[in-house]
């Protein structure tokens, strides 16, 4: 969503409107404009191995700030060569009495999607803000001020990194806030100011 807005400032506006000339050119053509984007987050590429999703698993309220971002219980289970299932390791280490995902064998049938919608990627709204002012200078030219800022909230958002879906990783169903890559999260704020002359 996007907006832009007239400044109510100077000449012939409700605030500041004063007769002195200099002060009328500082304070009038001030805009403001706007860019807020919000995701529901990127769905979980969580089946590069053939592991059905049994039981809901999502943890419900995630700590996007942890240093280690739990998406799910790590509760896993393998199907044996001799027809037995036992948890992973990680799992009973974590206090799994039962498994919620199942590591199905080699042989079986690829039976569960690709990705799945239940566990979503982060979902941080964003907000990139600017203002401008244009000044005419003569008849034909005119000189524009931009001060812009990006992410001007400075918040941290990790919109590409997915959640480990290795089912043979004790990170699994996790994403480790130390090696997310920046291509896969957001730049911190930043801001920039312009001038431009128009002729």
């Amino acid at each position: 969503m996007g907006t832009v807005w007239e400044l109510p400032f100077g000449k012939g506006r409700k605030f500041l409107n004063s007769s002195n000339a200099f002060f009328s050119r500082v304070t009038s053509r001030w805009q403001h404009t706007m860019i807020f984007q919000y995701t529901s987050g990127r769905p979980w590429d969580m089946n590069n191995n053939n592991v059905a999703y049994l039981k809901e698993a999502k943890l419900g309220n995630i700590d996007w700030t942890a240093p280690q971002i739990r998406g799910v219980a790590p509760c896993v289970g393998r199907y044996n060569a001799d027809n037995t299932i036992s948890l992973q390791p990680y799992s009973v280490a974590y206090g799994c009495k039962d498994y919620n995902f199942l590591i199905l064998p080699r042989y079986a049938p690829h039976e569960a999607p690709y990705r799945d919608g239940r566990l979503r990627g982060d979902a941080e709204p964003q907000f990139d803000m600017s203002i401008n002012k244009t000044t005419r200078i003569t008849e034909r030219t005119s000189v524009q001020f931009r001060a812009e800022a990006f992410n001007v909230f400075n918040k941290f958002y990790i919109p590409l990194e997915n959640f480990v879906n290795d089912p043979n990783s004790v990170n699994y169903g996790s994403i480790i806030k130390g090696t997310v890559s920046q291509g896969n999260a957001n730049f911190p704020r930043q801001i920039q100011f312009a001038v431009k002359f128009i002729y």
